[in-house]
């Protein structure tokens, strides 16, 4: 094994312990909490952008790419 691959497995190894559901990407932490504001608002969408601090076209662009619509 090469002195990089090494480290890499020294940094990594502790992961092994780590329930799976912990280690999402800021992708999937985004759009649950955002599809989690959108309920609790009712699905009003303007208000949801509101309150995540985003435009509301910004917040729509990511629903449709999310494949969440109407």
């Amino acid at each position: 094994m090469t002195k990089l691959g090494r480290r890499y497995a020294t940094r990594t190894a502790h992961l092994a312990t780590v329930p799976p559901d912990v280690l999402r990407t800021v992708h999937e932490v985004e759009r649950e909490h955002a599809t989690r504001v959108l309920e609790i608002c009712g699905g009003n969408r303007a208000r949801t952008a509101h309150i995540l601090g985003i435009d509301r076209k910004t917040l729509m662009r990511k629903l449709r790419r999310w494949g969440i619509q109407d």
